[in-house]
């Protein structure tokens, strides 16, 4: 009977022994330009928002590639370092048509990990070109820090006069502002069309993905000395995401190629509920709905190493 099963097993097996496989590891460094904005509405007007602007976040990790024949299996996982990172702005408009107060902050990164999960059937056409089918899953969280900063500050509860005033103008008082924690989570799932070009040594690739859906929770934490305010914004959202991804390479030799990749993301601007509160399990849905958009771009350097 051991004798049947195994030899069973073997011819099973044995198709899959043919199949070209390949395996190979991608160490990964990225210089990221990250966009956050978030705004709370009134009505249909716009009294807060957030700019967080994280313009140099440094990101490092590894991937792995699978390839059956013409399926390959992706994946790649990348983290920040806890480091300054840019700049976040907070602005109220107090009364319609005018920003009355506006402060500005250092912000850190305190940890950022981006995860993706990539599945691409590949076509072969004449002229050494190649078409790839994507379906990709993407998770990206990132807590944010904005430090104490500098506000100025035109609204009468800050000058003590009758009506509010812009923030630049010569009655605004400048004050020092509490910081703001952020908790961002993206999660989306992508289709799209990669299209790729040989050129003996030298590759050039071009990806167009969509998100069918995507699911965003944003926490943030106002700080202040009774313990501070949160305010938790939730997003659904269908295609409502895009990305646009550019690579090239050169082989160096059968089992190391050098990449380049450049990639831009963007959503325009998705309107949610808002829930906010005292303590971070106890928000109460607010009668202000708010929003949330997204511009991402990065460049990387990736060593793909063959095994």
């Amino acid at each position: 009977m051991k004798k049947i099963f195994f030899l069973l097993l073997f011819i099973i097996t044995i198709p899959i022994f043919a199949l070209d496989f390949s395996f190979s590891v991608e160490p990964n460094f990225s210089f990221n330009n990250d966009s956050l904005t978030y705004k709370i509405y009134d009505g249909t007007r716009v009294n807060s928002q957030l700019d967080w602007n994280a313009s140099y976040l440094f990101k490092a990790g590894i991937g792995l590639n699978f390839e059956i024949e013409n399926l390959i299996v992706s994946n790649a996982n990348l983290f920040s370092l806890p480091l300054k990172c840019g700049i976040m702005y907070d602005s109220d408009w107090y009364t319609e048509g005018i920003k009355t107060n506006l402060s500005v902050h250092d912000l850190q990164t305190d940890f950022c990990y981006d995860f993706s999960l990539d599945l691409k059937y590949r076509f072969s056409v004449p002229q050494n070109f190649y078409f790839y089918q994507v379906l990709s899953l993407k998770n990206f969280y990132s807590q944010f820090r904005a430090k104490e900063g500098t506000g100025w500050c035109g609204d009468m509860a800050h000058t003590g006069l009758d009506e509010d005033h812009p923030w630049n103008s010569e009655f605004n008082v400048c004050v020092e502002k509490n910081g703001i924690n952020l908790d961002n989570t993206i999660s989306a799932f992508f289709l799209g069309l990669e299209i790729q070009k040989d050129f003996d040594r030298f590759f050039f690739d071009v990806a167009f993905l969509t998100a069918p859906f995507v699911y965003i929770s944003s926490l943030d934490h106002h700080l202040n000395a009774e313990g501070g305010r949160y305010y938790l914004l939730i997003q659904n959202a269908f295609f409502s995401c895009y990305e646009v991804d550019i690579k090239s390479g050169i082989h160096l030799n059968k089992k190391n190629v050098l990449k380049f990749s450049t990639d831009l993301s963007f959503s325009p601007e998705l309107k949610g509920v808002l829930y906010f509160g005292k303590k971070r399990s106890n928000e109460e849905l607010a009668d202000e709905t708010a929003s949330f958009s997204l511009k991402k771009s990065s460049v990387s350097v990736i060593w793909n190493i063959i095994f």
